[in-house]
């Protein structure tokens, strides 16, 4: 599930926000992210989340938006971080922390589902390097290389467009790691990338062709069709 984070200091201005949100991926026939609110950067920082999508309000208390992104990075270097304003004074610092839309106030609408369209777009195709402990050492993938993670007799195996890995840890561990908006737990047992994804029925998720096939159980059947077509929606309409 998608955590998109809004924070701001104007309460009737996070509601608001939080119901456009809402609203767009109900239009969208999108699945509901989970959204979480701060009226501070003090209090974001403290909660020490994790996000795939922010909101930030720049002027704010003692800690401003961009120093609560400053904050917040290391343990959100991939997110999509939007910047929401009243001045456009502070956008050349903005860029200076790599931001992906700068909006003002008040925020429209027209202009909200651009660039949430687009936010949705690049998370989707994003590709992080991920890191594989094996018992020779590590190896770091790119998530656009893996086809699929499976559970083999106690043993996570690692499917990948050039082979497969024999991984150690638990699959939870990569469940954790990998982008939420590209990778789907079909099953116990099978966490899939739903680039690689070529034909599905009612009990099997086949990808690359056939190159390997996941187990579809029936309680993950609907939340996997919703996913799937997140995932494309993102990757195709909005080319």
């Amino acid at each position: 599930m998608l955590r998109i984070a809004l924070c701001d200091d104007d309460k009737q201005f996070l509601d608001k926000l939080e119901k456009s949100v809402i609203k767009y991926f109900t239009a969208e026939k999108l699945k509901q992210p989970e959204i979480v609110k701060y009226s501070s950067g003090e209090e974001m920082v403290r909660d020490d989340g994790e996000y795939d999508i922010v909101f930030m309000d720049i002027e704010m208390g003692k800690l401003s938006g961009l120093k609560t992104i400053k904050s917040i990075k290391k343990r959100n270097r991939y997110a999509i971080y939007m910047i929401i304003s009243s001045f456009d004074e502070y956008l050349d610092e903005a860029m200076g922390v790599r931001v992906f839309r700068y909006m003002t106030k008040p925020i429209n609408e027209q202009r909200l589902i651009r660039n949430m369209r687009d936010a949705l777009r690049a998370l989707a195709m994003a590709s992080k390097k991920i890191c594989i402990e094996t018992d020779n050492g590590n190896e770091y993938m790119e998530e656009a290389d893996i086809t699929m993670f499976e559970v083999l007799d106690g043993r996570v195996v690692v499917h990948t467009v050039r082979g497969h890995i024999d991984a150690k840890g638990k699959i939870q561990d990569y469940i954790s790691r990998v982008n939420p908006a590209r990778f789907f737990e079909t099953a116990r047992g099978y966490l899939v990338n739903l680039e690689h994804v070529s034909a599905d029925n009612d009990s099997f998720v086949t990808l690359d062709n056939g190159s390997c096939r996941a187990r579809l159980s029936r309680r993950k059947k609907k939340e996997y069709k919703n996913a799937l077509s997140t995932y494309m929606n993102s990757v195709e309409t909005y080319k």
